[in-house]
């Protein structure tokens, strides 16, 4: 149900809600795979991931914590349900992950 609510919200006030309807497919993620319903929870996690990626790649530093949840519940349903995690999805998302953990030099 918190998830037909925010989807509702996050249609109207995108920027407003898209991280809460992403949180809340994150979380009906891993109750489905913890039923054994492995595609459903890899769908859900694969939405989850795409609902944050455009706030995450604006905004890096403050959806970054829920990011890199969302990205690990992701890979971890795909190999649950013998999948292929979608590079076209997560790279962008691994890059920058990366450059966060690893900035450049300045010198």
């Amino acid at each position: 149900e918190a998830v037909s609510i925010r989807r509702r919200l996050a249609a109207d006030r995108p920027d407003a809600f898209r991280p809460d309807l992403a949180m809340s497919l994150n979380n009906l993620s891993a109750s489905l795979s913890d039923l054994g319903r492995q595609e459903e929870a890899l769908a859900a996690a694969d939405e989850a991931v795409t609902c944050l990626r455009q706030h995450f790649l604006g905004i890096p530093r403050a959806h970054a914590g829920n990011m890199l949840m969302f990205l690990r519940n992701y890979i971890d349903r795909a190999e649950e349900a013998g999948a292929t995690p979608d590079i076209d999805l997560i790279g962008p998302i691994v890059e920058v992950l990366n450059r966060l953990q690893n900035p450049p030099d300045d010198e």
